[in-house]
């Protein structure tokens, strides 16, 4: 589970759970996605709530994260869920394998459940722990500028 940390440029989405799966608790020291790591990958993720991709390495919107995440992580295959409660999102769930997979529909909808499950716990928690966290608007982050379209007099 991943959940934004930091303010303003400096906010970074930090891996705060995570268990393996056999089920053990992975204590991997602290893994933290900066801002330009995460952007053009992140904005993908909460304009459909759900995030899939069988080629990580070579996804073009996962490679700023390629060096600094998904190598030193084994990271191949991810199916990811952002949670969202009144149009902010709060963090995503990700499920990871070492391995190309294709996520069948029954997977991805299990995870599109865990997500809302959270955001459901989270509005019905008694100590707003998570509310207090760093959010964002559904878009809050600008799309990556697209390039110019081709001047049709230049050839």
């Amino acid at each position: 589970m991943w959940k934004f940390d930091g303010a303003g440029e400096d906010l970074t989405l930090l891996c705060f759970a995570s268990k393996t799966a056999a089920g053990f608790f992975d204590t991997t020291p602290e893994r933290r996605l900066r801002r330009d790591e995460y952007l053009r990958y992140f904005n993908s993720l909460v304009d459909s709530g759900i995030y899939t991709s069988v080629d990580a390495m070579n996804d073009p919107a996962l490679q700023p994260m390629r060096e600094g995440y998904l190598v030193p992580n084994n990271v191949v295959s991810m199916v990811d869920a952002a949670f969202v409660l009144n149009n902010r999102t709060y963090g995503m769930v990700c499920c990871e394998e070492p391995y190309r997979r294709e996520w069948p529909l029954a997977d991805v909808m299990a995870l599109r459940a865990i997500v809302n499950k959270i955001a459901l716990l989270m509005w019905n928690a008694p100590d707003p722990v998570l509310l207090n966290t760093p959010s964002l608007p559904l878009r809050a982050m600008p799309p990556e500028p697209e390039a110019p379209p081709p001047d049709p007099r230049r050839r």
